[in-house]
């Protein structure tokens, strides 16, 4: 007989369809598989002869028990309403209704086509489809009032939760396409174009007035119209955003290994551990110093954007693009794939230290200041893409800001920042008072709030894996339901994660252990997604890094580019046809 109809007759001995009440905790009995609760004068059994000796066998394995008992806490938890019934109902009558307009189209009968959708849905006839329509409303209730009940008066259980195993942050960015260049030039030989370069220096100039906020500037600036047109603001990122390493990654070991915010913490082992950070990662990147790269050079390039030839219009170094000065000072300073700050040894304009700045403590030097916006945040620069534009992908910088860090910040503050249950009124409120949070961080029409909420609350019901194994504790742990302890299944041995026969344990221990075991699989699964592309992220930049070397003499040193228009041919100058320049690699 199929499961469906195992449940069916579970459901058949729930004495009524009322809400379980607070009649407090109930017993285990011999013979019994569970027992609950349902607010009559005496609790309700559910006998094992009449159930799982006559529908399951050890074959059906624990999951079936689960996803039996599941529907029955739900059920006798949850009151079916005569709403919920016609409701039902009406699902059965459009389904009918569907059987019959197939059955004109395809030149079929309406018998032939009702069995078709009864066996999409699962189901054997009209009685057991009316039914699993009841159920899903059912479960939709459940749902509804787990998330109500976890988040109501400030608790905001789930959003905590979700903070910590998710850790988001919410980023604002600038996008400079550099589509000539390679996602294959190995950090050392990329190409950019000289509109490329006039774009890639106009905005670190604007930037660093300080005049322009940076999202003004994104919106006139970045390449990415979607943030653009939302002044840079790209939302919320966390560990399974579908991000480029440089991007997600970077972000963090910002914060994990040069941030002395995180660096210095207390709990610097569990957030690295809460973004998979792997152990390679962690070693690569505490032999690492923060990249920087001076704005004096970025002026500098400005100057040569344009630049291709000698002072004698000779292509020098036979007009090997790789050797144009733009492309020097691009591959210098730009295509590390490193998290980078940019710096200027005076302090005006957008260029600020730890003093104006904590997150900037120990990460310069004295007579440093970093690039950062007038909200006094870091600007992080990096460089990545999703490939080459040929092949519908991008290459580009980005400029990083981290409006609200998800390891810096402490989780009190973080639901703040994410708090989504304020109406609309109360956020127009605090942004008036300057209190900035995700919903309320533009100025913005009521729809647009309410757009944003709706994104952090649908984040938090959908985060977790496992929800419905939640919701089932959450009911199952009221307290109303028990099962026997008397029942026991055989269920697979595992010894040091390798099988070894079977052993055989209470219904309830292995319902348990299977939602248990289910969770790790997921935990373990996301953790080691998680570590693979760390590693994968620091053995690139342990090639760039190679490729960049002395050693290698791969990467053109800026003096090839500073000293470019003083080649020539009149074979009495060091720099003939590109001189100390000319013949490298």
């Amino acid at each position: 007989m199929k499961k469906r109809n195992l449940t069916l007759a579970l459901i058949a001995l729930l004495a009524t369809t009322a809400s379980l009440t607070a009649c407090g905790k109930v017993s285990k009995k011999d013979g019994v598989l569970i027992t609950l609760n349902n607010g009559g004068e005496l609790p309700q059994d559910i006998n094992v002869d009449e159930i799982f000796d006559r529908y399951l066998t050890k074959s059906t394995g624990v999951s079936a028990y689960y996803n039996a008992i599941c529907e029955v806490v739900i059920r006798a938890s949850i009151e079916e309403t005569d709403k919920i019934k016609n409701d039902a109902k009406q699902s059965v009558n459009e389904k009918k209704d569907l059987a019959k307009s197939n059955a004109n189209s395809n030149g079929t009968s309406y018998d032939t086509e009702l069995d078709n959708i009864l066996k999409q849905e699962g189901v054997e006839d009209l009685d057991e489809l009316r039914d699993k329509f009841v159920y899903d409303q059912l479960k939709e209730k459940a749902n509804d009032d787990y998330f109500e009940n976890k988040e109501k008066d400030g608790k905001f259980e789930l959003l905590k939760e979700y903070i910590n195993k998710k850790v988001p942050y919410h980023i604002s960015h600038i996008l400079i396409k550099t589509d000539s260049a390679s996602a294959n030039d190995g950090g050392y030989s990329g190409e950019i174009s000289e509109s490329e370069a006039r774009e890639l220096t106009g905005l670190v100039a604007a930037l660093a007035t300080g005049k322009t906020s940076f999202g003004s500037l994104a919106e006139k600036w970045s390449d990415d119209t979607g943030s653009a047109e939302k002044f840079g603001d790209v939302g919320i990122v966390t560990t399974d955003t579908n991000f480029v390493s440089e991007f997600k990654l970077g972000i963090y070991a910002y914060d994990l290994m040069f941030n002395a915010a995180g660096v210095n913490s207390t709990s610097k082992d569990a957030d690295r551990a809460r973004v998979g950070m792997s152990e390679d990662a962690v070693a690569y990147f505490e032999n690492q110093k923060i990249f920087k790269i001076k704005y004096d050079d970025i002026l500098a390039m400005q100057d040569y954007v344009d630049v291709t030839t000698d002072k004698n219009g000779h292509q020098v170094n036979e007009g090997k693009a790789k050797y144009y000065p733009r492309n020097v000072y691009f591959n210098q300073l730009f295509n590390s794939h490193k998290p980078a700050l940019i710096i200027s040894n005076k302090k005006e304009g957008a260029f600020k230290d730890a003093t104006d700045v904590p997150e900037l403590k120990g990460l310069l030097e004295d007579n440093e200041y970093a690039l950062c916006t007038s909200t006094n945040k870091p600007i992080m620069v990096v460089r990545s893409g999703s490939g080459d534009s040929s092949s519908d992908g991008y290459q580009g910088i980005f400029f990083i800001v981290a409006e609200k860090s998800g390891i810096t910040a402490t989780t009190e503050d973080l639901v703040k920042y994410y708090d989504y249950k304020k109406s609309v009124t109360e956020y127009d409120n605090l942004f008036d008072q300057g209190e900035l949070n995700y919903v309320n961080f533009h100025k913005a029409e009521n729809t647009e709030y309410n757009k944003r909420a709706d994104e952090i609350e649908n984040a938090v019901q959908s985060f977790d894996q496992m929800l419905d194994a939640s919701i089932f504790e959450y009911y199952y742990n009221a307290g109303n339901f028990k099962i026997s302890d008397k029942i026991t299944v055989e269920v697979p041995k595992y010894v040091n994660g390798k099988r070894e026969g079977t052993e055989t344990l209470k219904l309830e221990d292995a319902i348990m252990g299977y939602i248990s075991n289910t969770r790790e699989m997921y935990a373990f699964n996301n953790e080691n997604t998680l570590n693979q592309a760390w590693d994968s992220y620091v053995d690139k930049l342990a090639y760039i890094d190679e490729n960049r070397s002395e050693e290698s003499t791969r990467l053109i040193p800026l003096v090839c580019a500073t000293q470019f228009k003083d080649a020539n041919d009149d074979g009495n100058t060091y720099f003939e046809r590109g001189g100390v320049c000319y013949g490298r690699n």
